[in-house]
Parts: structure tokens; sequence; C-alpha cells
């Protein structure tokens, strides 16, 4: 997990600037990572969290595809899922403790 949050960063610097070809790279890495997510929720029976999970590995993929294909539309919504499925897992599965960093509840 320590991975996905520069690894999204990068992904929105490499498109911003139109490097279109790290940013896909960075969204490969983002699906697999994902995947990895959803087989972790799949594994504790968490029903929102694999939606959450499913939802980030399309949303990688879809970057990805836009991404190549310089569709900067497609680009922005996928970006924006991506983006939103991060923010709602995390409000229903990570506490921030007292010295700031995270464990999932």
């Amino acid at each position: 997990m320590k991975q996905i949050g520069p690894t999204f960063q990068s992904l929105q610097k490499n498109n911003a600037a139109m490097n279109h070809s790290d940013g896909a790279k960075d969204a490969q890495k983002l699906a697999m990572w994902f995947q990895d997510v959803q087989a972790y929720w799949e594994a504790k029976h968490v029903d929102d969290a694999i939606g959450f999970a499913k939802t980030a590995v399309k949303a990688a993929q879809d970057t990805e595809q836009a991404s190549m294909a310089m569709n900067m539309t497609g680009l922005t919504d996928a970006q924006k899922s991506l983006a939103g499925a991060c923010q709602g897992c995390h409000m229903a599965h990570r506490e921030r403790l007292a010295e700031g960093s995270f464990r999932i509840k």
C-alpha cells in the first residue's frame, strides 16, 4: 500500500506533463497492486472494500488505456474514479494513529 500513493502522484505528474508512456507504466503498476489489495480484502470477506479494489483495478486499467491513446477526457475520468475508490476505502477502513501513521481497521 505504501507504494500506491507515490505511484499515483507520479501518474498524475507524468500525464499532466504529457509523458503518457511513463503514465501508462505507473497505471500498470497500480492495476497490479490493486489486484493484490482486492485479494487481501477477499480473504477477509469485506464486501465494500472488495468493491473499492475492483473499481481501482478497472480505473487503473482505464487510465493506462487512456494514457496510451492520449485521450485526456478518458484519462481525467479514469483518474477521478481511481482517486474516489482510494478515498472511499480509506474512509471506511483506515485509521490514523496518534504518531501520524495509519492502520487498517
